[in-house]
């Protein structure tokens, strides 16, 4: 990617230059006064004017670019920051963008739209993905190539996209990408560095998948995960109407089917009923769930072989809770919601405290961290950057006090689902919707937007028996079901050959009645996740490539770095089809077993391979294995028993 294609210092203000800047000490747009050193893999540029400075650095990391830029107070007076935004400037007059939008049970929804105006999206509370995400991409209609842009958001943030006059003649399309201005009034103590958000971007010629394996490339050296986990959730068994003896069977079930960690959803703490009254006081529950035996629980886990979580809303609170009532100054009131602040110390080291004692406590070792509401009122003025910087150190202070631990983003599902929460997060639960159809394709979305090690994959099913289908057989069946949305208001059958194919790719859990599944499907998803647990190596470090955009079918394509391994996963929804003709992007001069026979990379990207599903089963997967090292393998075991 030539930088000159994204970046102008012709010096037309609102057009070239890499800063949009308004603050107290006055503004700048243009590219004027900016320096420009070269580097070997990018560039420094830096702006000084007479009370603050700004700085931009661009550099190749891992096969894309990282743009960073600070804007430092250097005066000794205090300055308020208004917007800052950072810009690049594409000279073409034929555009298309696509952006996604993102809420409760529909998250990473997209689009592309023709550029003839001016296209933001942004979010404005906490949540950082609830509205919008921060990515988005420029489609050069006239050459067939594109550019992809992913902010790590360290704030509410906003991304812009606009057609502008360059010349008498020519346009020029602007991206301007940056906190988000919307009631921002930050004060810049005096030599203070605020730092603007992380910007990776890259180019790409696919507007399928949109160059997102460069993404996952990138993420997955410059932020390795730890093994891919298998958990159990027992929010899904009987939401919060639990009890000891309901979830020490299902620890007994989770664990001979494999499961790694046992989670304890929403419903053991406070004195208040029912528990959604009692968010903010993490004192267990006497009178009620566990009747005070979770200590007692959570030993009974660990002596099954798992590991004991449960979870935690640490960033909100209600006005009856003893926190709220002895530390007022601690939180932000919104309606009738309050909103841990973060950016006071204080608060910051409360929360930190009282997150401790339970693990502690309970000897935790998975956290879920939900976050049920959002917050829009920031008594920082500062577009939520002070509570972000304090929540990212809360979370690194948990870090580095409990390095094994298991950290979850939950946000009412995705509605906190981006770059920077994954540096830090273990793993995303994307999506309260739960249905197993439509989150594959929430999937494929989100994979152009996130890695796929950091995608949690749930099922939630549920074994009916002893019902006819087919009228005058006077035969009965059995069915699998999986939920409808967020509840089991409704329900969907699904075959558990779709189930065990959708379970892969990243972190796998299960949170559902494990005691009322047949045994004949809880066996099959024992073997699944033995069978699991021998990939996740490779789903940790891989790549995940969507091959089609299609509404019948979602086509996944895992690699490794070297293609050694790649699996292709085909997940159909209503084609009226029985096959496919799958072809696969693959590396020249290689050669793969496929059916128990070689084929080059050539002959399988040119004639691609047949995958075969029925009507009820709706998916299929398939394994290439690199013949040259599958020969080895079998070479060495000859000779080692």
């Amino acid at each position: 990617m030539d930088l000159t294609t994204v970046f102008d210092f012709s010096g037309k203000t609102g057009v070239s230059g890499l800063f949009d800047i308004d603050c107290s000490a006055g503004s700048f747009d243009g590219s004027g006064k900016i320096e420009v050193k070269n580097t070997s893999s990018g560039f420094n540029a830096v702006l000084n004017e007479k009370s603050y400075q700004a700085t931009c650095t661009v550099e190749k990391k891992h096969g894309i670019y990282v743009r960073r830029d600070k804007f430092t107070n250097t005066s000794d007076s205090h300055i308020f920051l208004y917007r800052y935004f950072s810009r690049f400037t594409v000279l073409n007059n034929d555009n298309e963008v696509y952006t996604q939008y993102s809420c409760w049970n529909n998250e990473s929804s997209g689009s592309w739209k023709k550029l003839d105006g001016t296209i933001t999206v942004s979010n404005q509370g906490i949540r950082t993905t609830s509205g919008g995400t921060p990515f988005t991409t420029l489609w050069n209609c006239n050459n067939e190539r594109g550019t992809a842009f992913h902010l790590i958001p360290n704030s509410a943030w906003k991304v812009s996209v606009s057609l502008r006059p360059y010349a008498l003649l020519s346009n020029a399309a602007v991206v301007e990408i940056g906190i988000s201005d919307d009631r921002l009034r930050m004060e810049v103590k005096p030599h203070e560095t605020i730092d603007m958000p992380v910007i990776l971007f890259y180019d790409f010629d696919c507007r399928t998948d949109m160059g997102c394996t460069k993404l996952h490339y990138f993420f997955n050296h410059e932020y390795p995960k730890r093994k891919l986990p298998v958990i159990f959730n027992t929010w899904f068994v009987a939401f919060d109407d639990f009890n000891y003896d309901l979830i020490a069977s299902q620890a007994r079930s989770a664990s001979e089917l494999g499961a790694e960690y046992f989670v304890i959803d929403a419903g053991w703490f406070g004195e208040i009923e029912p528990w959604s009254s009692a968010i903010g006081d993490y004192r267990e529950k006497e009178k009620g769930a566990f009747f005070g035996r979770l200590k007692e629980l959570a030993e009974y886990i660990r002596s099954l072989g798992m590991k004991f979580g449960l979870w935690i809303e640490a960033e909100r609170a209600l006005a009856n809770v003893p926190a709220v009532r002895n530390h007022p100054e601690y939180f932000i009131k919104e309606a009738h919601n309050y909103f841990l602040d973060y950016a006071n110390p204080d608060a910051n080291e409360y929360m930190t405290e009282v997150v401790c004692s339970l693990v502690e406590k309970y000897g935790i070792e998975f956290i879920k961290f939900d976050f049920n509401a959002d917050c829009l009122y920031d008594n920082q003025n500062s577009s939520f950057y002070r509570y972000h910087t304090g929540h990212r150190e809360f979370i690194n202070k948990l870090r580095k006090r409990y390095p094994d631990m298991y950290i979850q983003n939950c946000a009412s599902g995705g509605t906190r689902m981006d770059l920077g929460q994954s540096t830090y997060f273990d793993g995303v639960w994307f999506s309260d919707n739960q249905n197993l159809f439509d989150d594959i394709k929430i999937i494929r979305n989100t994979l152009l937007r996130l890695p796929p090690s950091v995608i949690e994959r749930w099922a939630v099913l549920k074994s009916v028996d002893g019902f006819s289908t087919v009228y005058s057989s006077g035969k009965r069946t059995d069915r699998l079901l999986t939920v409808k949305g967020a509840t089991w208001q409704d329900a969907e059958t699904v075959r558990i050959d779709y189930v065990k194919s959708f379970l892969s790719g990243g972190p796998i859990g299960l949170s559902c009645d494990l005691d009322s599944l047949l045994p004949y499907i809880k066996e099959q998803l024992k073997e699944h996740i033995e069978e699991y647990k021998k990939l996740r190596e490779f789903y940790a470090a891989s790549v995940c490539l969507p091959l089609v955009r299609s509404d019948s079918f979602t086509i996944l394509q895992y690699t490794d770095d070297e293609e050694k391994t790649v699996i292709l996963q085909l997940f159909e929804e209503k084609s009226f089809q029985k096959e496919l003709i799958v072809y696969p992007k693959l590396k020249k001069n290689r050669q793969y077993i496929l059916d128990n026979e070689i084929f080059t990379s050539q002959q399988l990207t040119e004639n691609g391979i047949r995958m075969t599903f029925n009507e009820s089963v709706r998916s299929c997967t398939v394994i290439l294995k690199d013949a040259y090292s599958e020969a080895i393998r079998e070479r060495i075991a000859k000779y080692i028993p």
